[in-house]
């Protein structure tokens, strides 16, 4: 699915949470969304790293 086919999904954190995703997203050349979508495919699809599905 394409990203403007996906609508948006407000999400509240606690802000020690945010500034690790922050500083995550910046290590990695993410935005925090893509930092975000990232690392919970990486929890719930692990399969897809094995596979080289996800970068």
């Amino acid at each position: 699915m394409k990203a403007k086919q996906i609508p948006p999904f407000g999400l509240r954190m606690q802000s020690d949470l945010k500034r690790k995703i922050e500083e995550s997203a910046q290590l990695n050349g993410r935005s925090q969304n893509a930092e975000v979508v990232y690392q919970l495919t990486r929890l719930y699809f692990p399969e897809r790293f094995k596979q080289g599905e996800v970068s």
